[in-house]
């Protein structure tokens, strides 16, 4: 089975369980945050020597536990904004990784993170571009969504970065193997958790 095709049965998976719990919402989706939540904090020790860099893995324990924290709340508030910030970190990633094997070119960071091409960085913002348009033209998000989108695009990019800066760190290649295709579910989700992450400020800061 090609590596591709791995990921992408492993996705559909991932999709039916997340999707699920977000529909119904509720007491089903708080324990998949929480499920989600421990698996991820299991995983962070694999990537930081918890004896080493107390400072450092306290702090990133904070930004996954913010960030989920603020996935919870957002469900809570308004469905459709839980799906509009999933639905950029998607595209931002998978327009990200198509068009940058497609087109290639120069590297962004090839000590942190050797495959991330400056094509698919500008690929995945146009990605999120059109996922804050479409909200905005169909859905009727206002329309300062559209630079949202954009804005929480460079930070789910920047999870990514940080996340593989911190595997770099430790000479892993994945936080675990729990997922085929993908790693662990840090290397899956760390898109969503650096854009949930501003989300969650964001509000905080307007509430």
């Amino acid at each position: 089975m090609s590596e591709l095709s791995l990921r992408v049965k492993t996705a559909i998976i991932l999709i039916l369980i997340y999707g699920v719990s977000i529909y119904f919402g509720g007491l089903l989706f708080t324990l998949t945050i929480l499920v989600s939540l421990l698996i991820f904090l299991l995983e962070l020790k694999n990537i930081v020597d918890f004896k080493k860099n107390k400072s450092l893995f306290f702090f990133v324990v904070l930004i996954i536990c913010f960030a989920t924290y603020s996935l919870h709340n957002v469900r809570n508030f308004d469905i459709r904004y839980l799906i509009f910030i999933i639905s950029v970190v998607v595209f931002t990633d998978v327009l990200g990784y198509f068009f940058g094997k497609l087109i290639g070119g120069p590297k962004v960071a090839p000590y942190i993170s050797p495959k991330k091409t400056w094509s698919g960085i500008v690929s995945g913002w146009f990605g999120a571009l059109t996922v804050g348009w479409v909200a905005f033209h169909f859905f009727h998000f206002p329309k300062v969504f559209i630079l949202t989108a954009f804005i929480l695009s460079v930070f789910a990019q920047f999870g990514d970065f940080f996340e593989s800066y911190l595997k770099r760190r430790s000479g892993v290649k994945d936080s675990s193997n729990i997922l085929p295709g993908h790693g662990g579910f840090l290397d899956r989700f760390d898109g969503l958790i650096g854009a949930s992450f501003f989300y969650g400020l964001v509000s905080f800061w307007i509430s």
